[in-house]
């Protein structure tokens, strides 16, 4: 299941851009969207006219697809022409059974003296395969796990190594497809079970050593500061062509050997999340990971069984 490629291929598909910080005008609010009954698609932005000294001439939206081809080109409309700070600019017509794909939309607008300005919406998929009454479940097509050495990314197959004193970033990624869009996904989230080991010598002072773990069911051990979720990262495309299935990234950080406290998560007052306090060691153990998906389906779905071993360093 796990899959070298899901990592290398993640591509950025668009981005939404902010005017110089010289321009007089700046795209707002901006919106898209397409009703598969009437087969409309909208396509609304505010522009701020900051100085208030030229006038907005014209302003036209042109959708993209997936692969960076210009689909249909139409100008805006208001119904405000005097120079006003906040005018909004929208349009509502007809494709007719406009394909499932991931849409850009760049707005450009001319003021009255011929400058040219231009902003990129984020990238939004429009009329998923399924939109309709039947939820589908959603499905887990490939998982993949990295570790972070010396700001390289190297794939873990099933075990990882504790730094002697530095602690030790775990990424996983997620490929997972849902026919009902991405908006039907509602949040992707990992647990783990296992052992970990007990430590052997009072390391921090505090004047117990510290016991081992012992997890029989999977459980959810995030904080409100270090939740165990994965985050969307992109739209999954193969030559271009977007899919309706979506990369998620989780992470997860693992104390060295020595049981240091990790001194990026503390805060001024020294708390952020447990790992800012110092431990008697980095444990070592078996554990194994559930990935979770949830959507409006009637049951999550999961991959688990995961086996990751944490080893202590050799040296």
């Amino acid at each position: 299941m796990k899959n070298l490629i899901l990592f290398i291929t993640i591509i950025f598909l668009g981005c939404t851009g902010t005017l110089n910080e010289e321009s007089e005008f700046q795209f707002n609010e901006i919106s898209v969207s397409y009703d598969t009954d009437t087969e409309e698609l909208e396509i609304k932005t505010t522009i701020e006219n900051i100085s208030l000294i030229d006038a907005i001439d014209s302003v036209w939206a042109e959708l993209y697809n997936c692969e960076g081809l210009v689909i249909s080109s139409v100008e805006l409309e208001s119904a405000y022409t005097e120079i006003m700070s906040q005018s909004p600019y929208e349009i509502k017509y007809t494709i007719s059974e406009l394909p499932y794909d991931v849409y850009t939309v760049k707005f450009s607008m001319q003021d009255a003296l011929g400058n040219l300005f231009s902003e990129f919406s984020e990238p939004k998929e429009l009329n998923p395969i399924d939109p309709s009454t039947e939820s589908q479940p959603s499905i887990i097509i490939s998982y993949s796990m990295f570790e972070k050495v010396n700001g390289t990314y190297v794939e873990i197959i099933d075990s990882v190594t504790l730094d002697d004193h530095e602690w030790k970033e775990l990424s996983f990624y997620l490929h997972v497809s849902d026919s009902n869009g991405f908006s039907d996904i509602s949040h992707v989230k990992y647990e783990l079970k296992g052992i970990l080991e007990g430590c052997t010598e009072d390391t921090n002072g505090d004047g117990e050593i510290s016991e081992q773990k012992i997890w029989l069911d999977y459980h959810d051990g995030g904080t409100p500061d270090h939740p165990w979720k994965f985050n969307f990262i992109d739209y999954y495309s193969v030559n271009g062509i977007c899919e309706a299935s979506f990369l998620y990234e989780g992470f997860i950080n693992l104390r060295p050997r020595d049981g240091s406290a990790h001194d990026e998560a503390c805060d001024e007052d020294g708390e952020f999340y447990s790992g800012c306090a110092a431990e008697d060691c980095g444990k070592v153990g078996e554990v194994y990971l559930k990935f979770i998906v949830t959507d409006s389906s009637d049951e999550p779905t999961v991959i688990d069984e995961i086996r990751l071993k944490i080893g202590a360093p050799t040296s």
